[in-house]
């Protein structure tokens, strides 16, 4: 069987020159764009069947203004099935070829620029575009077979020696408010304008946006005098996020919390997906059949994608992209009563419901790398600090995968850290807690006691009744007795979670990870960790404003 595939670059690359979240989305949403205009024009051709990604859904290519997604939904490669007798690479290149020269033309258009020779000839020495067309024998996966042949090209980039002074795809990224690219993905604001990338500022404070200000200005012109100061590179404003957070305290004196200096940047991505796919191609079946499988897999992620977008945007956040289950999305630390964690959850359960409808088996599930940070923390930094926390802790440490690895990075420089995994008793404590805290000074109390006792706690860190019993002794004043849900939510929650950290380091143990003579010592180290952060998150969401 005959196919031809197709990968676009340098993602992260380009994405590391972001320094604004409309910069990010820009640069991110320009290969989708070329991506999905590629796409349009395989589509219509005969003897082309696509398997990756799923393409039948009209409301890919042509949204209602309304109902415009906003994020990018095409990923970076594409599998195509080719007739025999069809020579499909010169297709793929021709597409390709016409598609650069388009957005040579829009953005020549949008800057301005002398020359579109000019950005057609530095567009094919900068991007990385790679096509294949491959044989494979019946009983072989072409997703599991042709995506590592993909990868392989990757290896070979070619970068471009001497980067010119000004270059037309970063000027473009740079000045995409009103451009090609956000009339592609945005609705339109005015007769002439589209809404364009919010700041870091106004998504992580975006709920105050429901109460009512106590000065002359609303939350809206607030927002809408610092998002002028920002994109217009002012020189003569220096720091508007700050002024702006100053003005936003002081019209809304008794709802700004310390966690609305503070912003979200979320990497996902699926677990056991090639598991599935090894499932889903039977040797034993028509190459009809197998095709279908797969197709039906894509699909599947495609609705996932059309619930999880407008879900992000519901509970406070802004899509960067959405590829499926790959996701990258920036959110507030809360939003109308809702935490980043309860919106993980929510991301998780509604995945394996959507991907189970099909009957798939096992059923994937999602693991999430989560950087909480401070608003003058580097964007570019926090976004590698997201992916890392994704694929070398989330995905490692626990034996199931399906995890949260998140770091709170505080104003201070101070870090604290933890790994739940979605599905534990553990995660679904910290979520009651979250629901169910009222009083500060329980939270204190409850903190202060596993502080200096947690040492004594991890030595029986795998006896749920021990514990519980510790705590049931260590707890019993009027304070703790007025706030009885939150605290059978702590109590349920701090023997989950050392029950939790003792299953993961023994599990890190038995892949010889933890050499022997360190393993009693930083088992405590780390149960004690995976406690106290939970506890940790909580204080974080529920001070009031002050410098921290």
């Amino acid at each position: 069987m005959k196919y031809v595939a197709f990968t676009i670059g340098p993602i992260i690359a380009t994405l590391g020159k972001a320094r604004k979240t409309r910069e990010l989305w820009a640069a991110s949403y320009t290969f989708s764009y070329l991506m999905k205009e590629i796409t349009r024009g395989l589509k219509k051709r005969r003897g082309l069947k696509f398997i990756l990604p799923y393409v039948d859904d009209p409301e890919l290519f042509d949204t209602p203004e309304s109902e415009k997604w906003g994020a990018g939904l095409f990923p970076d490669i594409f599998i195509i099935r080719v007739k025999d007798e069809l020579e499909s690479l010169p297709l793929v290149r021709k597409q390709v070829d016409k598609v650069i020269r388009k957005f040579a033309s829009e953005t020549k258009e949008h800057l301005n620029w002398k020359q579109q020779a000019e950005i057609e000839s530095y567009l094919h020495r900068y991007l990385q575009l790679y096509s294949l067309e491959c044989e494979l024998r019946a009983e072989q996966n072409p997703i599991l077979e042709i995506t590592p042949m993909l990868k392989q090209l990757e290896f070979q980039a070619r970068f471009i020696e001497v980067e010119p002074s000004i270059s037309p795809l970063f000027t473009l990224i740079n000045r995409s408010t009103n451009s090609f690219l956000a009339k592609d993905a945005f609705p339109k604001t005015g007769t002439k304008s589209w809404k364009s990338f919010p700041t870091l500022i106004e998504i992580a404070t975006r709920e105050l946006k429901d109460e009512t200000a106590t000065g002359e200005n609303t939350y809206d012109e607030l927002i809408s005098d610092l998002k002028y100061k920002v994109d217009g590179d002012l020189e003569s404003e220096k720091d508007p996020e700050s002024k702006s957070l100053l003005a936003l305290k002081q019209a809304f004196p008794d709802s700004f919390k310390t966690y609305h200096k503070y912003i979200c940047v979320v990497h996902a991505d699926g677990d056991g997906i090639g598991r599935l796919l090894q499932r889903l191609w039977k040797k034993d079946r028509s190459d009809a059949y197998n095709l279908k499988q797969l197709k039906s897999f894509s699909k599947k992620l495609f609705e996932f994608v059309k619930w999880a977008v407008p879900h992000i945007y519901r509970s406070g956040g802004e899509v960067i992209y959405a590829g499926g289950d790959d996701l990258l999305f920036f959110a507030p630390v809360s939003f109308r009563g809702t935490s980043i964690f309860h919106l993980l959850d929510e991301l998780d359960q509604e995945f394996k419901i959507i991907m189970s409808s099909a009957g798939f088996y096992p059923v994937p599930s999602l693991s999430f790398g989560l950087s909480i940070s401070y608003y003058k923390f580097p964007m570019f930094e926090a976004l590698e600090q997201s992916r890392n926390f994704l694929f070398q802790k989330a995905k490692k440490y626990h034996p199931s995968k399906n995890a949260v690895a998140f770091e709170v990075r505080m104003h201070s420089g101070q870090t604290f850290s933890a790994n739940y995994q979605l599905g534990s008793e553990s995660y679904q404590s910290v979520l009651s807690m979250l629901e169910s805290l009222e009083l500060d000074s329980t939270l204190n109390s409850v903190i202060a006691k596993v502080q200096s006792a947690g040492r004594a706690l991890a030595t029986f860190a795998d006896n749920r009744m021990a514990i519980r019993h510790f705590l049931d002794e260590s707890f019993n004043e009027a304070i703790h007795r007025d706030q009885e849900p939150f605290m059978e939510a702590v109590k349920s929650f701090l023997p989950e979670a050392f029950a939790d950290a003792v299953t993961v380091w023994d599990y890190q143990h038995q892949k010889g990870n933890i050499p022997h003579d360190q393993f009693n010592e930083k088992r405590q180290a780390f149960a004690i960790r995976q406690a106290y952060a939970g506890l940790r998150i909580l204080s974080f969401l529920f001070h009031q404003e002050q410098d921290v």
